[in-house]
């Protein structure tokens, strides 16, 4: 609902604050110069995690726009006191922990990592009822994959990397449905159902494969951040990541000619009817 999405849309706008003051704290107590290439994974480390909370919230702002039914209060609260007690929890990380302390990247890790879920799951709850395809389930079940990829989860490999492309793709495509309507609503063009359906089912596929590719990489142990040589197993998993990343990109791209496509043909009708009506006026003056 709207003022669901609004609600959600403020514990977001304040999460992101927090996410920029975590940002300020650890660049004033760092101790190496922010411009040494080590400083910057620290700098962004805690700041970054907290950041998925935001990205959840907005997730779950789009679909309540989406949704025209009233939606429960107590799922609701349960998400704003959650997501209020993690943001306070990642301040005071930031306060007291040193920012390049072993402890304070494994705190953040695992603020994300048991955090995460408190959040996600109920918002799955919130959202998976609705009754017509907007690309919203879909989402819902990437979120819920990128779930059960981040439990998966056993070293410092690109099951990492799957776990996030996983959470962070259901956040892009809800995105992408919410636009579709925003299209439509400022009045820029009604987009074809047709491809609208085809481009959020096209842009699933291509990250389920390249989810996949990844996840089978991750239990290759295939290193994250390392360059490497791969070998037969390896370059297949990869090579499968790949693949599902070009159709994401061309998913993409088909997203962005479907709402010009709408722009033009809304366009030519509204330059029609203008001079449909001049001419009209002509004749009557004549």
């Amino acid at each position: 609902t709207v003022s669901g999405a609004s609600h959600t849309g403020k514990l977001a706008a304040l999460g992101l604050i927090v996410v920029l003051m975590v940002f300020a704290i650890t660049a004033w107590r760092l101790p190496h110069p922010i411009n040494e290439p080590a400083a910057f994974e620290i700098l962004f480390w805690g700041g970054g995690h907290l950041l998925q909370f935001v990205y959840l919230l907005l997730l779950l702002s789009c679909g309540q726009s989406l949704k025209s039914e009233t939606t429960s209060r107590l799922p609701s609260r349960f998400i704003g006191i959650v997501s209020g007690s993690l943001f306070a929890t990642g301040l005071l990380l930031a306060i007291l922990l040193e920012p390049d302390s072993p402890a304070y990247r494994d705190a953040f890790t695992q603020l994300m990592r048991f955090g995460t879920p408190l959040l996600a799951l109920p918002t799955i709850l919130l959202l998976w009822n609705k009754p017509v395809f907007n690309g919203l389930r879909l989402a819902l079940l990437l979120l819920l994959a990128g779930l059960l990829l981040g439990v998966l989860i056993s070293g410092d490999n690109v099951s990492v990397t799957a776990h996030y492309h996983a959470t962070n793709a259901a956040i892009t495509l809800a995105f992408m449905t919410l636009a579709y309507r925003l299209f439509m609503q400022l009045g820029m063009g009604q987009p074809n159902p047709y491809w609208v359906k085809r481009q959020l089912q096209l842009y699933f596929t291509g990250m389920v494969i390249y989810i996949s590719g990844m996840a089978l990489s991750g239990l290759l142990n295939v290193p994250r951040k390392v360059p490497m040589m791969a070998d037969g197993q390896q370059a297949l998993s990869m090579g499968l990541m790949g693949v599902g990343g070009l159709i994401a990109i061309a998913a993409t791209l088909l997203f962005v000619a479907v709402n010009m496509h709408a722009f033009y043909i809304q366009r030519q009708q509204v330059q029609n009817r203008g001079r449909q009506s001049h001419g009209e006026h002509n004749e009557s003056t004549s």
